[in-house]
């Protein structure tokens, strides 16, 4: 809202709660699948985005020189893809799963540019 100059708050880029929470998500259920698998055992797990953001904030910030911060070519996707804003690289994903391909079936868009529907 600040960085916007904005009287009211306003979408950011990368809602990166969710995405944070989401990728704690899967990270507890691979590893619940794991647990039942090994252990014979069920998992439970309670996630919310306000836990999320207290974790991200304690983490503190890197400079963008950091090594464990700075880009290389291998974060980046081959593929090039068409977006609304031109020509993107994604990220690779931090984890692989064998014989699981990590893909993204359309480029990204505007918020609101696609009509909302089940596939």
């Amino acid at each position: 809202m600040r960085w916007c100059k904005a009287d009211k708050p306003v979408p950011l880029p990368v809602q990166a709660l969710d995405h944070a929470t989401g990728y704690l998500m899967a990270a507890v259920a691979i590893r619940g699948v794991n647990r039942r698998l090994v252990e014979g055992n069920g998992t439970e797990a309670r996630l919310s985005l306000a836990r999320t953001a207290k974790m991200l904030i304690g983490a503190g910030t890197r400079a963008a020189d950091d090594p464990l911060t700075a880009e290389t070519a291998e974060d980046l996707s081959a593929e090039i893809e068409l977006t609304d804003w031109g020509q993107a690289q994604r990220l690779n994903s931090p984890i692989t799963i064998a014989g699981t391909p990590m893909r993204w079936e359309c480029p990204a868009r505007k918020l609101g540019s696609s009509e909302a529907r089940w596939l």
